[in-house]
């Protein structure tokens, strides 16, 4: 039957301190393989920059506000951002949109668990990708 029709599309942009990307690329490896099995996650991946290896970009995709609410405050998801935020050079770059059928849709107030990619981060994070 394939994919839902809609959902929460989630973007984390991390940025690695200088040094720190290997690390850190194998962390996120390891979320993304955790992320996958989780049943409430429909889709999990992320890319490191070919031309900037510091940076990477996370993409999850969740059926419901809900269902991301209960992936992010499982322990799994807690302990392995935990150990990503000593590679951080700056907070995690948080951004949520309504998805439907492939098209995004409104932008979202995100909430993270223990402070991590809150609203602050987000707009921050959203300023900071428009005047690039």
């Amino acid at each position: 039957h394939g994919v839902p029709v809609g959902g929460i599309m989630q973007t984390m942009q991390l940025r690695a301190s200088a040094g720190s990307e290997k690390k850190l690329a194998r962390q996120v490896n390891k979320f993304i393989a955790a992320a996958r099995t989780d049943k409430m996650v429909t889709t999990a991946t992320a890319q490191q920059n070919a031309e900037d290896p510091l940076d990477f970009m996370l993409l999850l995709r969740y059926p419901s506000m809900p269902a991301m609410k209960a992936h992010q405050e499982s322990a799994g998801f807690k302990e392995i951002l935990g150990k990503m935020e000593p590679q951080l050079a700056k907070p995690i770059g948080l951004y949520l949109m309504d998805e439907q059928n492939g098209i995004l849709g409104m932008p979202r107030h995100p909430f993270g668990p223990g402070g991590e990619g809150g609203r602050d981060d987000a707009i921050y994070s959203s300023r900071n990708s428009v005047a690039r």
